[in-house]
């Protein structure tokens, strides 16, 4: 049994082949894995940083026109701002958290971190936990020009249903 083709499915075809040919495959595995580390890498430095309590080294974590949109509060617009609420909260409390990711991807200097959280409010003279908070959270990170990541917005909500 012979195939016969017609000139446009035959042009199609190699043109398919050409392009194929064309380009090398993509060696963006090995490096889409590599990024994808250096989230999970990012993530537990924020983690590191906050509970030691320097809240300079924390805040550094955020781009200048970072954004925190959590549930029923207002929107906290940039690192001054986002300084100032961390600030007020750990005058007062001890403050540890535990992030558990669950989804990272990766598109160039942009990247999407997903998960859980538990902060731990403490009392700061005995250590005694006051009370934790279990949310969920997602991270949208950018690249800095030394090519470190950086918290550009992040989003949190309870993981409570609606009422």
């Amino acid at each position: 049994m012979t195939m016969v083709m017609t000139f446009p499915a035959l042009v199609r075809r190699l043109l398919v082949l050409a392009v194929v040919l064309t380009f090398p495959p993509a060696p963006a595995l090995a490096g889409e894995a590599e990024d994808v580390a250096s989230v999970h890498a990012f993530i537990e430095d924020v983690a590191r940083r906050f509970n030691t309590g320097d809240l300079e080294a924390f805040i550094g974590v955020f781009t200048p026109d970072a954004q925190i949109i959590s549930q029923g509060f207002p929107d906290i617009v940039g690192r001054p701002a986002i300084h100032d609420v961390y600030a007020a909260a750990m005058a007062q409390y001890g403050m540890s958290v535990a992030f558990n990711t669950t989804e990272v991807a990766v598109a160039g200097d942009m990247a999407y971190e997903r998960g859980t959280y538990r902060v731990d409010y403490k009392d700061k003279e005995s250590g005694d936990v006051l009370m934790s908070v279990a949310a969920r959270h997602i991270h949208i990170l950018k690249r800095d020009p030394e090519g470190r990541w950086r918290t550009w917005r992040m989003m949190t909500n309870t993981e409570a249903p609606a009422q």
